[in-house]
Formats: C-alpha cells, structure tokens, sequence
C-alpha cells in the first residue's frame, strides 16, 4: 500500500501471546461495510469464524453465487493460500469470487486463476494491496469509519493510477484443446469463425 500501511499496522491487528499480528476478524469487518458500499442490491451474509467453507461472506442475487474471501496478511499471497477458496467454489457452484487481501496477491497467482475462471466459466476480482487501498479512499463511509483519524491532506488522488481488479475470462480462444494449454499464437486460432479475445491488464502501480 502507499498511504494506508500505517493505518493497517495500528488498527487491524491484535495480539496473541504478546506477538503482534494482523487480524483476520478485524479486516473481515471492513470488507463487509466495502461490500455493503460496493454492491448496495446485495443482501451479504457472513460465515462462521471456523468452518466457513474458504469464504467469509456470501450473497445470492439474480440466480448468482457471490463469494468474498479475506486475506490479512504481511506477506504476499500465493496459490496454496487461496486454493482453497478455488475448490469450494467449484464444488459448491459458486459464480463470482472476490478476493480482498491487505497485501499484493502474486501476478503469476492472478493469472492462474484468470485461467481458473476460463476453463470454469467463473468471474474473478482482485482488491488487493493498492486496489484495496483505492476502494477504500473511495467510498466514504467506510473509510470515515475506520480511518478518519489518519490525513492525507497533501495526496492529489486524481492523479493516482486507476489500479485493474477485474479479470473475466469467459473464453480463452487461443486455449489449445488437446494439450489442455495456452500457446497465445494467432497461428491457433480458427479459421473461418469469429474469435473473441479479452485483453486484462495486471497494474504494477
């Protein structure tokens, strides 16, 4: 994050055994009122502490699943920590998947599961690290609720790099069958037929 590491490190933290970590239940509650500010038609349920099936909320709107899973961590988040989430999803039919993490969830992680979300016909988002931080200047409510003690008066956010959070994979066209991979060559696309190409841009800012 650019502005808000301070404030996650004072606010979202607890201590167990006198060692200072983050909190999963603490972020947990600011991801709920992101939600409630992001998708204000949704009726958002939250799961239980343990046993939460790898999602923390869910919501059921127009016939689709909606999953948010949260992530609390100082470091970064690899696939072994969001798997999880991937399998639960699948077995339970789950449409979208949100995932909110304080800290930067790897590119080569992000492009596993844009893959993950073609081959099942799923839709993924990303508010981690600075898209995090970037919501959360964004709406108000939430960020007068649990960061007003802290300024950014001298912070021009309108010149600030609009970070990408979306991946939706719908159809790999360059996604080669048999192999079960993806060789991006024109050469494979087919011939004769209209071909569809997402283009999804992973922001380093």
């Amino acid at each position: 994050m650019k502005y808000l590491t301070e404030a996650f490190e004072n606010e979202f933290v607890e201590y167990r055994k006198e060692k200072k970590i983050y909190s999963g239940i603490l972020f947990e509650k600011l991801v709920f009122m992101l939600l409630e500010e992001l998708f204000p038609s949704f009726s958002w349920h939250d799961t239980p502490i343990t046993h939460d099936g790898s999602k923390d909320f869910y919501a059921q709107y127009d016939e689709t699943l909606y999953w948010a899973e949260c992530k609390n961590y100082s470091d970064k988040i690899s696939l072994q920590t969001i798997a999880p989430t991937l399998v639960m999803a699948q077995l339970c039919n789950a449409d979208e998947i949100y995932f909110f993490s304080q800290s930067e969830i790897k590119d080569n992680v992000k492009k596993k599961l844009c893959y993950y979300a073609n081959i099942n016909q799923k839709k993924i988002r990303f508010y981690d690290d600075i898209a995090l931080e970037q919501i959360i200047f964004e709406q108000k409510r939430v960020y007068n609720h649990f960061f007003k003690s802290y300024h950014f008066s001298n912070v021009d956010f309108c010149k600030e790099t609009t970070p990408v959070i979306l991946y939706d994979y719908l159809k790999n066209p360059f996604l080669n069958k048999k192999k079960d991979e993806s060789f991006f060559s024109p050469t494979n696309l087919p011939v004769f037929k209209i071909n569809e190409i997402y283009i999804n841009f992973i922001s380093n800012f």
